[in-house]
């Protein structure tokens, strides 16, 4: 189950003079701790598909992901999100060279087997079951 809330950017950050921005915040809640994983692919394809819908309906902006520790669930994440762009826009994917394009940033994301496989996993279920509503 995904949990959305939507706060004002500026609340965030008090004191700032700007023109408000509004943001949209998704948490994962079938990741438990402890877990390098979710226990869902379908779950993690979700939040990655109301992102995706969410920036379609702003303008855009960046997107920013958090996990406690700053990087095993970030890994995930993004190299997932590289991974499903590379099959909308050329209709394959190579999960070795996604991993390596987050990896790059940051070497530490994706930092062991079961993460990079669980990529493949998740790869694999959006093809089965998203790939064709597009």
């Amino acid at each position: 189950m995904l949990f959305s809330q939507v706060v004002s950017l500026t609340e965030l950050m008090a004191g700032v003079k700007a023109e408000p921005k509004t943001t949209q915040i998704f948490q994962i809640t079938c990741w438990p701790l402890g877990h390098k994983v979710p226990t869902s692919t379908n779950a993690l394809v979700e939040l990655m598909n109301m992102v995706e819908r969410w920036r379609q309906r702003s303008t855009y902006g960046p997107v920013i992901v958090l996990s406690t520790n700053g990087k095993s669930r970030v890994g995930v994440y993004c190299a997932a999100c590289v991974a499903i762009e590379q099959v909308i826009q050329h209709g394959e994917v190579d999960v070795f060279q996604a991993v390596k394009t987050v990896r790059r940033h940051r070497p530490q994301l994706v930092e062991n087997m079961t993460e990079y496989k669980y990529c493949y996993d998740l790869v694999l279920h959006y093809v089965l079951h998203y790939l064709n509503s597009l």
